[in-house]
């Protein structure tokens, strides 16, 4: 709405003014009404308005010396003159002083109407390029700043920095004044990032969530740390916060901390550098917040990390200490007694958090080597190969584990699982249904049967038979036949070998008899099955 001034010493050209406005399809409020310019400078200043409407011609201030007293005070008021004939010198000096326009009394409605709103177009256009400008402004101020914030995370990162930045960085130096100062290096929980990785919809959900956390990081560190955002990598941001009071700083990342929990329902974790006084120590400080922030799977569940662990310098990690290690807990895993087997699990997870000293990698290399070896070494004394992990498998899951505590429970679940295997192996019947299977799979190329295999250990037919089902839940000429056609397809997918010579190579004789077994198995004969695949 436009907000409107008018004047006149005259009451009935006033009135007049008012009456003509009132017809007017345009919003207009008149704010205030002057007999004189001293009164009209008076209701200026305390109205401000949009417009104002004068006679040239006042007492007490002309509207010459108003609208000169209006642009030295620093306002920009558009101002319309009214004038009679004899004035009209006064109106051309008027315009000097930046005034819209000027009209000739008595006073035409058109006329006075097409002003108004010619006015009012004016102010909108001139606040429309007031917007555009403050925009532009906001864009290249953040424009620069990323521009210094990249100069800086080049500089903290490697400690050298490019000619291409260094003019940047000098700036940043003199006008960003560091006292006391510390890089924070702030990462969002993995679990977010897996559960990006399960499928599209959540990919993209995490990646707005992560977006929002750039977006809440910047506000936070430019209202309460006094700091910038110097990089942004969706799972891990490097800030830079000057401050002079390191408890405040506590406090400050407690606050960030919670807050991103409560709005956003994010953990993150925080790792503040080495406290450090002037730019040029900023890259140690980097150093030591990613060494802690790297710590949380080490301390968790503690979220923010101040100090690193003190180096043991008399542990180290050799040969002969992983040996030692895993023939401890052999020995504990064969004794069969709980008590041991606790003592030495926790004995070897306290040995690995102390020689990893804060190193997830050095940790999980450690009790990877230690299990995948003891893994071995219980298949001598009757450990079966279907409780085994294999060792890709295996060191998957250990870089999944969150936290070392999460490595130690899964890897304790792993030696109860070989504990409890080895109970069952203990049976007879478990080691001769063990020994019976590792004979077939060893043999199933020879002309094996039921009888032969019964004679083999010591039994009849009719109880070897039973024996078998009760143990594998299938019969013994199935299981055979699994075995051998298994081989087959993979000796037909993976070799030149002829279908004779593939039948020969699993136990069959006859080529015939073979191939109808191999149809009944996949569908096709075996040179059709071929040509398919």
């Amino acid at each position: 709405m436009l907000r409107l001034v008018i004047a006149d010493d005259e009451p009935i050209i006033l009135k007049g003014i008012k009456n003509m406005i009132a017809k007017m399809d345009t919003p207009i409020e008149i704010v205030g009404e002057a007999n004189n310019g001293e009164q009209l400078w008076q209701i200026t200043k305390e109205n401000n308005p949009d417009l104002v409407i004068t006679d040239i011609s006042m007492p007490k201030l002309t509207g010459t010396e108003y609208i000169k007293k209006l642009r030295q005070a620093g306002l920009d008021q558009k101002v319309i003159f009214v004038s009679a004939y004899q004035d009209f010198k006064y109106a051309q000096k008027a315009i000097a002083y930046q005034a819209i326009d000027y009209i000739v009394k008595p006073i035409q409605q058109e006329e006075l109407i097409l002003r108004i709103k010619e006015v009012s177009q004016l102010l909108s256009e001139e606040e429309s390029n007031h917007k555009q400008k403050q925009e532009l402004k906001q864009y290249k101020a953040h424009a620069q700043q990323a521009k210094v914030a990249k100069s800086l995370y080049e500089y903290v990162k490697s400690g050298e920095l490019s000619a291409f930045f260094k003019a940047d960085f000098e700036q940043l130096i003199t006008s960003y004044r560091l006292s006391y100062a510390a890089i924070l290096c702030i990462r969002v929980e993995d679990t977010v990032e897996k559960l990006s990785q399960q499928s599209i919809f959540k990919e993209n959900e995490s990646r707005l969530l992560l977006f929002s956390v750039k977006n809440y990081l910047e506000t936070f560190l430019s209202n309460e740390l006094q700091g910038m955002l110097l990089n942004y990598y969706e799972f891990e941001h490097c800030c830079l916060v000057n401050f002079s009071d390191m408890n405040a700083l506590l406090e400050n990342c407690e606050k960030l901390k919670d807050r991103l929990f409560k709005d956003l329902n994010v953990r993150v974790i925080i790792g503040i550098g080495d406290k450090v006084r002037g730019a040029e120590a900023l890259s140690q400080s980097y150093c030591s917040a990613v060494k802690k922030a790297d710590l949380y799977y080490f301390v968790a569940p503690q979220q923010i990390i101040t100090a690193l662990p003190k180096r043991n310098e008399t542990t180290g990690v050799t040969s002969e200490t992983l040996t030692g290690q895993r023939q401890q807990l052999f020995n504990a895993v064969i004794s069969f007694n709980q008590q041991e087997q606790a003592a030495a699990c926790t004995a070897f997870f306290n040995w690995v958090r102390t020689v990893a000293n804060g190193n997830k990698r050095v940790g999980i290399s450690i009790t990877f080597t230690v299990i995948s070896e003891l893994q071995e070494e219980l298949l001598q004394v009757g450990l079966t190969r279907d409780h085994v992990t294999d060792n890709n498998t295996l060191l998957n899951s250990l870089n999944q584990t969150g936290t070392f505590v999460d490595l130690q429970n899964y890897s304790i679940e792993l030696v109860n699982t070989y504990i409890n295997d080895l109970k069952l192996a203990l049976n007879d019947e478990h080691v001769q249904i063990r020994r019976v299977k590792e004979h077939i799979n060893q043999h199933y190329n020879e002309n094996i049967t039921l009888e032969s295999m019964a004679s083999l250990f010591h039994m009849n037919a009719y109880y070897f038979s039973s024996f078998f089902k009760k143990h594998t839940k299938v019969n013994f000429k199935k299981y055979l036949t699994d075995i051998r056609m298994r081989k087959s397809l993979n000796l037909l997918l993976n070799t030149n070998m002829y279908i004779y010579e593939i039948a020969e190579n699993v136990g069959y004789n006859n080529v015939r008899q073979f191939s109808d077994m191999f149809k009944k198995y996949y569908g096709k004969l075996p040179n059709e099955y071929k040509k398919i695949t």
